[in-house]
């Protein structure tokens, strides 16, 4: 964490709040559902209608959160070799083939 850029937090940090997050953005919506059907009788359709709304904005969130989070790793030239303890980033090889899968040389059967 010494190479972070000053007045940076740790990535952990932001990860850490997404559950947080999550609920309060599924209590918040709940509580604009009772708000509504309170004011317009229309219970109980303004807290379902809140909740999923809360639901969906919260996945959605967590979704656009986490994809940002590891955006770096899925970066080409960004992976490291299984072997690789040392850190440092290697260049990609490119995809794996498998030798049997979908050869087209003749294997000798007939």
């Amino acid at each position: 964490m010494a190479n972070l850029p000053p007045n940076k937090p740790p990535p952990w940090t932001r990860l850490s709040g997404i559950g947080v997050e999550y609920a309060g953005a599924v209590v918040g919506f709940s509580l604009v559902g009772v708000w509504v059907d309170s004011h317009w009788q229309t219970k109980p359709w303004g807290v379902l209608i809140g909740v999923a709304l809360g639901l969906v904005g919260a996945t959605y969130n967590l979704i656009r959160t986490s994809l940002a989070e590891f955006e770096p790793l899925r970066k080409p030239g960004k992976l490291k070799k299984p072997g690789n303890q040392s850190g440092e980033v290697e260049k990609d090889a490119g995809p794996v083939r498998d030798r049997d899968a979908g050869s087209d040389e003749d294997d000798g059967v007939t």
